[in-house]
C-alpha cells in the first residue's frame, strides 16, 4: 500500500483522539506514525504529524518537548528552498 496516504490516515486518527481529550493515546499514534516514515522527513505528511504531535504536546504542557520537535523541523525545512 501507499505508505503516505496510510500515514496521512494515522495522523487524522490521532487528530481525533486529541479532540476527545485522549491526548496519550493520539500521541502514541503520532509517534508510530512518524518512525513508519523515517527517512522521509522533506514528505509533507511527515511535517504535518511533526506539528500535530506539536499540538499533543502543548496540550501537555510539554514546551521542551515542542522545542525539540520545532528544532528537528528546521533542518528539512532547510532543503526546501
Amino acid at each position: 500500500g501507499d505508505i503516505f496516504g496510510s500515514a496521512d490516515s494515522q495522523n487524522i486518527l490521532a487528530l481525533c483522539y486529541l479532540a476527545e481529550g485522549a491526548i496519550l493515546e493520539g500521541e502514541a499514534i503520532l509517534e508510530q506514525t512518524a518512525l513508519n516514515l523515517q527517512g522521509n522527513e522533506l514528505h509533507p505528511v511527515y511535517i504535518r504529524n511533526r506539528v500535530n504531535i506539536v499540538q499533543a504536546y502543548i496540550r501537555q504542557r510539554q514546551f521542551d518537548k515542542c522545542l525539540e520537535v520545532v528544532e528537528d523541523l528546521q533542518i528539512p525545512i532547510e532543503f526546501c528552498k
